[in-house]
Formats: C-alpha cells, sequence, structure tokens
C-alpha cells in the first residue's frame, strides 16, 4: 500500500502532467509546475487530521501572511486563466494573533491590513458553530461569481467552487505545516460580513474557511 507521501507525490506529477498538456494547447510557453512551489512535508500529510477545538493561545502573524503567495501559486497551476482572470482573495478574522488587535484583515501582498473597522462582536457572533469562536485565526476565502460567470459562464462557478477547495486545502495543510491545528468549515456568517466587508454572495462571496489555533491541551 503506498505512503500519503507516494501518494502527494503521484497526485503532483499527475496534476502537472495535465496542465502543462493544457497550456500546450493554448499555445502557451508561461508554464509552471506546481512540483516548483513549497512541498508539504510528507510527515505532515502522514500525521494531519482536522481538529475543532482549540485552546485559544496566541499565534504568530508571519505565517498567515505568506498564504497569499502560496494559495494564488497552487491556482496559477491549476487554474492558469481562471486565477488570471478572478482572483481568489484572503481574508482572516485575528482573534488571538501576534501584533494584531481582534477584527478582520485582507492577507495582501506580505502584511494583513485591516479590512474593516465595523463593530464585529465576540467571537462566538461570527460562527454558527461555537467551538470554532475558540479558534486563533480564521482563514476565509472571497471569489466573484459575477467574474466568473461573466467570464466562463455557468461552467465558472463549478470551476470557482473547485478553486476554492484547493485553496482551503492549501491553508489547511501550511497551518498544519505551521505546527498548529486545523479545521475546514463554512465560515463566517454572512450577515457578519456582508456589512464588514460588503460580501453580498454575488460580486463577492466567502466560498471556504479555515479555522487555526493551537491544540488544548489534554485533561490531566
Amino acid at each position: 500500500m503506498k505512503t500519503s507521501g507516494e501518494l502527494y507525490e503521484a497526485l503532483i506529477e499527475s496534476v502537472d502532467r495535465t496542465s502543462r498538456e493544457q497550456h500546450e494547447l493554448a499555445d502557451n510557453t508561461e508554464w509552471s509546475p506546481l512540483a516548483d512551489t513549497d512541498p508539504i512535508n510528507p510527515s505532515t500529510l502522514e500525521k494531519r487530521k482536522s481538529e475543532k477545538h482549540f485552546s485559544g493561545i496566541t499565534v504568530a502573524r508571519e505565517p498567515f501572511e505568506a498564504l497569499p503567495g502560496k494559495v494564488k501559486a497552487v491556482d496559477a497551476v491549476l487554474w492558469k486563466e481562471a486565477a488570471r482572470q478572478s482572483p481568489l482573495d484572503l481574508y482572516m478574522f485575528a482573534s488571538h494573533v501576534d501584533g494584531l488587535e481582534p477584527g478582520i484583515y485582507r492577507l495582501d501582498g506580505e502584511e494583513a491590513v485591516r479590512a474593516t473597522n465595523a463593530e464585529l462582536g465576540t467571537a462566538e457572533d461570527l460562527v454558527l458553530q461555537p467551538e470554532f469562536a475558540s479558534a486563533a485565526a480564521i482563514v476565509f476565502i472571497v471569489g466573484s461569481i459575477k467574474s466568473v460567470t461573466e467570464a466562463q459562464g455557468d461552467h465558472g462557478y463549478r470551476v470557482l467552487l473547485e478553486r476554492a477547495g484547493a485553496a482551503a486545502e492549501t491553508v489547511w495543510l501550511e497551518s498544519l505545516e505551521m505546527g498548529y491545528s486545523a479545521s475546514i468549515f463554512a465560515g463566517i456568517l454572512p450577515s457578519i460580513l456582508r456589512g464588514a466587508i460588503g460580501v453580498d454572495g454575488f460580486t463577492k462571496v466567502q466560498l471556504l474557511a479555515v479555522a487555526v489555533g493551537r491544540q488544548p491541551s489534554p485533561p490531566l
């Protein structure tokens, strides 16, 4: 039986082969293999699991600011044209992140930029599932249904969901690589995001989210 690491390497090879063929059919010479991006440590793949309960301990800021580059690299390899036409955006609700006041930030380039000064309430007010309120950070992926359907028709929406899934998986695995616990879930309540950053469900829509934090200590 193949290990998780071997399956991961085989998947990367398969994705690179398919994306290269697509670029060749389009006479596009600007192709970069997914294998050239920072690989996930095989030990992370072997031990990976989702956690839904967190300790509330503060986490470092810098690793989160590196996430957009990693997500965009994967997106560009798998869906180059769609990624160029309608980029995905990463936001973060920081609850216990070093150097950041609680609030919503856009992960833009190499820094976290405050996205709103709106009053958000407590972390418990932001999520439907209360266990995720204990996360140190919630990273959520935002796209545009309007943009992708104008460019690709109804097919664009299906591709957008696939891209969001790959982005969430990237954030999840990178969080585990940082040594944190994490879980993919639906995200922050739409009513909160509508008022805070204009997520209206069409021109801007939250697609998926990842709760990240330290795992609580086992009971004595």
